[in-house]
């Protein structure tokens, strides 16, 4: 513990800080009456004045005098923060030869707001997300009194909440009054608030003197000549330069410059914005000219990024931690709509391809899924379950109509992350609206398909008997996957059993308009005939009528379900916040907890799937087959699918309960972005475990059921549709528990370039902002040189762009 705060505030603040080089001695006075001393009233103690502290006594010595209980005040910029870590410096080397010394924490009040805990509490949720210490740890620290809190930035706690924060210390000083603790503020926001911190005494860091300015001027030679000479006759900088920060700046501003060109401005707001545009121009001059980025490019990045800062209460940036709500209103609908488009379109896409490896019946010795196992068989290698589900749908098309609804069903679960409960009754309430979406697909569909099958087939009655077919399927399996839906998502309170479509339907950013569902049609239209159209093509050879009709259709479903139909709302709240898989833990613990829970609602889940495919499968099938053919056919395939979607439920419910996946403390990026590398690393993790072991799981269970139904080949099918399956959970689970953060945080970012915001390698222009000491990096992330000059940064480059 101790190594990392010596690295994240010692090594990569306080050494690195901007004045470091050249740090003057600060002054100190002692102000008593600035804190609480609960002895007045009762001895009636007299006033005691503030008095200066002898020239060169440093915070420890008065740290060491009044027992470690100080409030340190100042103006902005004078020095306050790093004389806090001054000290912390010094504790961390006592710390380090006493095994029993008080680990001294450094904590950044700014972030209390947020929750406004106890200041305990506070101090575990700091010490987790900050210094990734374990909770039971920090507990355990926290309750031994072994922590020493640093407090900074009391002035930058939200103005409404700093007279709670000061209560809820001194609340802890009550409860801990033999802890030492430091707190630091700025002077005017803490003499603003009616109540004061109950401390041993107050040190109010001083101005630089005369002499001390003059002396650090004159150790900087005659580059600063100029400067030191302005100062004797010119108040206006005499009052800029008496803060170690401006001072340093000014320094560094009109190094080399003449008096005339430093007296050019009047006002103190000029000369401030006229050190400050200069400083701006110098560092980004300071190692020779670039023509990477140009200073117009630099301030208006910065000034962009300050902005957001701000706004959004944050004093460190992280790349990794780049959200939606970085963008305008209006082009977060678009980011939204873009995510769920870019999801869909490429699941379809790839799914559209499996489902196209599945050969057809017509040539037997076409390149396909199954052919490597008994080649020339083609769907013969089915036995008595060759006819299909009839309708026009043969052998391996029937196949492939069962392997889309797992594909579906494995959409359903994972992107739910847990199976909630439900009954038979619930099923039931919606099972209604699931029929009549169904319905109006499949006349859709009919008629869609009749026209294209009539030029394939060349006969009308042919066209006609496929198309029934086609729109009969399709209705039946719109009305599964719907029924599916409202069973997985929980209705709104305000809905009503007859209207469940409609509640789910209205969530935020949805594509009401008809054009946006139009667009949506088409680009879904289009992944699925691609996806397919590809395979058939490398099946069949040559780009024929056969390559284009089926790929067609195949396109029109995937169009009109998740298009028209608002099939993207399987997973709502894609285009919302961003939270990668940064780090991955597993419980065995936690998974035996929800065990017994887990296995029951995946049986029920699978049980469901089960028996109402096997119904739906045997009843259709029988119409075309008749029912010798139709129940044993819908039994097997049922069992397939219910089995497969137990599974799904299993694995979901299990990865949910075990494997943990989160953003990581940011005090661990040692490198920009890397939350988003591990994210997307994490999710190949997932679809590999999870992907091997569903797909193995399903394909075993699959040749098990063939057996049983005496089909001679399947060990080939088993081992066909293992690896399908595979590719199915893989996809799933690298989308749900890492990849998808990993595609939106890019996304975003492109969002952000095509706005004018940031540059396309923001990485690389942020070093660059590094190296010309506009900002300073700490680990993996950036930070401006201080809360004050990040706000006066910023008018001033406001005005430089004007």
């Amino acid at each position: 513990m101790l190594s990392r705060i010596r690295s994240r505030w010692i090594e990569g603040v306080l050494n690195n800080s901007l004045y470091l080089a050249t740090l003057i001695t600060l002054g100190l006075r002692e102000q008593p009456d600035a804190v609480e001393n609960p002895w007045r009233l009762t001895v009636q103690e007299s006033h005691l004045p503030s008095r200066l502290l002898p020239v060169g006594t440093r915070l420890t010595e008065v740290y060491d005098t009044y027992g470690g209980a100080l409030l340190i005040l100042g103006e902005p910029g004078a020095g306050k923060t790093t004389l806090l870590l001054d000290l912390a410096k010094d504790l961390l080397e006592r710390a380090s030869f006493d095994e029993t010394h008080l680990i001294p924490t450094v904590f950044n009040l700014s972030s209390w707001t947020e929750k406004r805990l106890s200041l305990t509490e506070w101090f575990v949720e700091e010490l987790q997300s900050k210094y990734q210490v374990p909770r039971s740890l920090g507990n355990e620290w926290v309750a031994n009194h072994q922590i020493l809190p640093l407090l900074d930035g009391l002035d930058e706690v939200e103005e409404t909440q700093q007279t709670a924060c000061i209560e809820i210390i001194n609340n802890y000083r009550q409860e801990h009054g033999m802890i030492p603790i430091i707190v630091c503020s700025r002077k005017e926001d803490y003499f603003a608030q009616p109540t004061r911190i109950l401390l041993n005494t107050a040190i109010e860091v001083q101005p630089l003197t005369s002499e001390q300015i003059d002396a650090y001027l004159f150790k900087a030679g005659k580059g600063l000549a100029a400067v030191r000479a302005a100062l004797q006759d010119d108040p206006v900088l005499q009052e800029m330069a008496s803060t170690p920060l401006m001072l340093s700046t000014l320094a560094f501003t009109y190094h080399g410059m003449s008096i005339t060109e430093i007296l050019s401005q009047a006002s103190v707001t000029e000369r401030r914005h006229t050190i400050l545009k200069n400083y701006v121009e110098r560092v980004l001059q300071r190692r020779g000219p670039t023509t990477t980025y140009t200073p117009q490019q630099t301030t208006h990045y910065l000034t962009w990024l300050g902005q957001q800062l701000l706004r959004h209460g944050q004093t460190e940036f992280f790349v990794e931690r780049l959200q939606p709500n970085w963008l305008p209103e209006t082009s977060m609908h678009r980011f939204h709509r873009t995510v769920v488009r870019m999801l869909f379109g490429g699941e379809i896409l790839i799914f559209a391809a499996i489902l196209g490896l599945f050969r057809s019946d017509a040539t037997p010795t076409q390149p396909g899924l199954f052919s490597w196992g008994d080649i020339g068989l083609g769907s013969n290698i089915l036995g008595w379950m060759t006819p299909g589900l009839g309708g026009g749908f043969r052998g391996f098309s029937s196949l492939e109509i069962i392997v889309a609804l797992v594909m579906l069903v494995t959409v359903l679960i994972a992107g739910k992350g847990h199976i909630p409960t439900f009954s038979f009754s619930s099923l039931l309430q919606r099972l209604g609206a699931g029929l009549r979406l169904g319905l109006t697909l499949g006349v859709a569909v009919s008629i869609i398909a009749g026209f294209l099958f009539f030029p394939l087939t060349g006969n009308i009655g042919n066209a006609v008997y496929r198309a029934i077919g086609t729109g009969l399927y399709s209705g039946f399996f719109m009305t599964f996957i719907s029924t599916l839906i409202f069973l997985l998502h929980p209705l709104p309170a305000s809905a009503t059993p007859k209207e469940p479509l409609q509640s789910l339907l209205k969530r935020p950013y949805l594509p009401k308009n008809l054009s946006l569902r139009l667009l949506n049609f088409l680009l879904f239209s289009a992944c699925g005939a691609i996806g397919s159209g590809c395979i058939y093509l490398w099946q069949y050879g040559t780009l024929n009528q056969f390559v284009i009709s089926y790929a067609s259709i195949v396109g029109l479903f995937y169009g009109l379900v998740f298009g028209l139909a608002n099939g993207t709302n399987l997973i709502p709240g894609l285009g919302e916040e961003i939270r990668p898989a940064e780090i991955i833990l597993w419980s065995w613990s936690t998974v035996g907890q929800h065990l017994a829970d887990n296995l029951r609602k995946s049986a029920l889940l699978g049980s469901y799937v089960m028996i109402s495919m096997a119904l739906m499968l045997a009843s259709l099938t029988s119409i075309y087959q008749g029912i010798g053919y139709g129940l044993p056919f819908g039994i097997v395939y049922g069992a397939i699918v219910g089995f497969v979607t137990m599974m799904a439920g299993m694995l979901t419910a299990t990865l949910t309960s075990g494997w943990s996946s989160t953003s990581l403390a940011e005090r661990h990026f040692l490198r920009p972005n890397e939350g988003v590398r591990r994210s997307f690393r994490n999710g190949l993790i997932a679809g590999g475990l999870f992907g091997l072991i569903g797909g193995l799981a399903s394909g075993l269970m699959s040749g098990f059921a063939f057996a049983l139904a005496g089909i001679t080949g399947w060990m080939t099918l088993g081992i066909g549709l293992a690896f399908v399956f595979g590719v199915i959970f893989f996809v799933q689970f690298l989308t749900f528990h890492g990849g998808i953060a990993f595609a939106k945080h890019y996304l975003l970012r492109y969002y952000l370039w095509r706005a004018g915001h940031l540059p396309w390698n923001y990485i690389k222009f942020l070093d660059h902002a590094v190296e010309r000491i506009l900002l300073r990096r700490v680990g993996g992330g950036y930070i401006f040189l201080t809360g004050r000059f990040l706000s006066i940064l910023l008018t001033s480059l406001h005005r430089n762009i004007k």
